[in-house]
């Protein structure tokens, strides 16, 4: 990126994605895993996501609509289906701070221009501005959207630091990096234009590796 426009790289060497329907239950076992590495790891971050509404991030439009939704759609983006890794999956985390004063100053009109979806159902406006986020991130090559399965959830508390703590696995890394070039400029100089109001404040590239991988440990 350029100027304040960045993505910073932020680091780690382990991550641990707790997921349920249950706060309570993600909570108790983050607590007992960590009891057991304590003395060995310095945790550098620690978020709790929820869902929020109907599925929607906190600028209210929905989030994940173009995920894929069946079992095989989801392994198909996910995991790689053959060779040294088979079974593993490439893992992108970005932690977003929203400014949403700034956002709700927008009209409805102009927010779907940086969003390139309609407000209330998601829709893929019929002419896509080059510089939104659709516009940025739905990236076709030969004929193939570059998929990714989106794990994100919004985070924080009201008073503070809130946003979307983004998580997504792919069987290529390259889809991640083809992403962040273009909504970082890399590639045509355009910014995604929902980094106005977001700004990226971790980032880190992840290798989950399949169940045999970590039996063979």
């Amino acid at each position: 990126g350029q100027g304040e426009v960045t993505a910073p790289a932020t680091g780690g060497d382990i991550l641990l994605h707790i997921h349920s329907n249950r706060h309570d239950l993600n909570f108790y076992a983050c607590r007992k895993f960590l009891e057991l590495i304590a003395e060995d790891v310095e945790v550098l971050d620690e978020t709790y996501g929820f869902q929020y509404l109907d599925h929607r991030d906190m600028t209210d439009f929905v989030d994940g609509t173009e995920n894929p939704q069946t079992q095989e759609d989801r392994q198909n983006v996910a995991i790689i289906p053959e060779g040294e890794f088979a079974g593993g999956s490439y893992v992108m985390v970005q932690r977003f701070v929203h400014n949403l004063p700034a956002w709700h100053r927008l009209s409805v009109k102009a927010q779907e221009k940086v969003i390139g979806r309609t407000k209330p159902d998601s829709v893929e406006l019929d002419d896509v501005p080059a510089a939104s986020h659709v516009g940025r991130v739905d990236i076709k090559e030969e004929g193939k959207g570059l998929k990714i399965l989106r794990h994100s959830l919004p985070f924080g508390i009201a008073s503070g630091e809130h946003g979307l703590l983004f998580i997504a696995y792919c069987q290529r890394q390259y889809h991640f990096d083809a992403m962040l070039e273009n909504m970082y400029g890399e590639r045509d100089g355009k910014t995604d234009q929902m980094l106005r109001f977001s700004q990226a404040v971790t980032g880190a590239y992840f290798f989950a590796p399949s169940i045999e991988m970590l039996n063979a440990l």
